[in-house]
């Protein structure tokens, strides 16, 4: 990030009135100071341009924008599209059974009652009376584009066209765990962690770099995947490409409600599969698979496996507010104290790294330092750092319970060894990798 005059200004002011505290509070106009400061601030905020200038087109991590998308071309990552609509399965509800066969046609349209999104099926499918309609998973997507057309898990959809058959009216929809939100234009954060990866895995001889860009050259729904050589287990020639679509930007999610998802279609993943056939290494043995969202909620509609956690966040709040102060934040949102704090340690958890971070028990986590300092980072109120969000905290910890675990700092996520081995001929599970957190579980209280 450059560093502005504006900055350079009061950085110099401050630094000079820290040494001589009996000079006016201010460098007027007409002192041998006030040029001093004027001068030094120019020149120094033109280095500070040229350096960003110069680090944009040498490293990507510091680019942005047109410059990190030429790092992308120039690297031949493929696929980096336009918007993308919200896509996913949906489950008829209704009372009562069929007495003869129907099908819903594709093109039939549904609409979220709340936020009058849109969404269209995109299949026919037949149903028989030998079937339960309430298990039979009806694919769709929104009309629109964008992660605006996202509707959670579980929501009720209403049929534009209500289903008659024989004595049975079907006029709801719900949505399955599988939805996966539209994607707008790729942020930089989605193009940098493609860069990122692409540069740290070598491409050749059927490696893990060629696996990743066979995933995102399959088809334009993949946005991101995660290549896992071996499973869990050694001395296995597996390799497990887990597909994954929408954005894994934390700044695009934590406006999307909880919990997100980034699982593929069987469609999209078959088709990715499909593609890496034709062309991988004969000895290599692929598994193709998706991603789910590892809900921490104590919802068990959501996360049936879930363990019951809590969280704790006791926190020195800065002088004069207190849980209840309503805070406008520099996103344009007006939250409680206490919500603030939620809502940053779930952009916290949204921003954890795939399959978390493996302690020295052997065991992933989310690691509860890094949720901290993600915090401190959106909402500090001290003389050092003042939050990006809002300036609201002092200091803050974090505690974590459930069935197993008391007050530990950091939140167990599903172990590999369950979730990256599939049975021999048994498509395999989701791996539970992307991360979601229910702010309801957590107590914010004061230090």
């Amino acid at each position: 990030m450059t560093i502005t005059r504006d900055q350079l200004e009061a950085v110099f002011a401050a630094t000079i009135l820290a040494e001589n505290p009996n000079l006016t509070p201010s460098l007027q106009e007409g002192q041998d100071l006030y040029f001093n400061q004027i001068a030094v601030s120019q020149v120094g905020s033109t280095v500070s341009q040229e350096i960003q200038l110069f680090e944009n087109n040498i490293f990507p991590a510091s680019s942005s924008n047109a410059l990190l998308s030429q790092h992308a071309a120039s690297l031949g990552i493929p696929n980096i599209a336009g918007s993308q609509p919200t896509q996913g399965t949906f489950i008829l509800t209704a009372t009562g059974n069929p007495t003869t066969n129907f099908s819903i046609l594709s093109g039939t349209i549904l609409t979220n009652p709340s936020s009058a999104i849109q969404y269209i099926v995109t299949t026919t499918i037949n149903f028989i009376t030998t079937q339960s309609y309430a298990n039979t998973p009806v694919p769709f997507q929104s009309v629109l584009s964008g992660s605006n057309t996202y509707s959670s898990p579980q929501t009720s959809l209403i049929l534009g066209t209500p289903i008659v058959v024989g004595t049975l009216t079907i006029t709801n929809a719900t949505i399955n765990n599988d939805v996966a939100s539209g994607l707008d234009t790729p942020t930089n954060a989605d193009i940098s962690a493609l860069v990122a990866n692409y540069m740290q895995n070598p491409k050749g001889g059927g490696s893990t770099g060629d696996y990743f860009k066979w995933a995102l050259e399959s088809t334009s729904l993949i946005t991101f995947a995660k290549i896992i050589p071996n499973g869990a287990t050694q001395n296995q020639n597996v390799i497990y490409v887990s597909g994954m679509v929408a954005s894994g930007d934390p700044s695009v999610n934590i406006g999307l409600e909880f919990p997100i998802s980034r699982s593929a279609s069987f469609s999209t993943i078959n088709t990715m599969g499909t593609y890496i056939e034709s062309i991988r290494p004969i000895n290599d043995n692929p598994l193709y698979a998706t991603v789910s969202t590892y809900a921490i909620t104590n919802n068990t509609s959501i996360n049936p496996t879930n363990p019951n956690p809590s969280i704790v966040l006791r926190v020195i709040l800065a002088t004069g507010l207190s849980l209840n102060t309503i805070v406008q934040g520099n996103n344009g949102l007006s939250l409680t104290v206490s919500e603030w704090i939620t809502y940053q340690t779930r952009y916290a958890v949204l921003s954890a790294p795939y399959t978390g971070t493996i302690l020295p028990d052997g065991k992933p986590y989310i690691l509860g330092s890094d949720i901290i300092n993600i915090i401190k980072s959106g909402l500090n109120a001290s003389q050092y750092l003042q939050g990006y969000l809002c300036s609201i905290l002092i200091d803050v910890t974090f505690k974590y319970n459930d069935n197993t675990y008391t007050d530990i700092q950091n939140i167990p996520v599903p172990n590999d060894t369950n979730y990256f081995i599939a049975a021999s001929g048994i498509y395999p599970a989701n791996l539970q990798i992307i991360y979601d957190l229910d702010t309801s579980i957590c107590t914010v209280e004061l230090e």
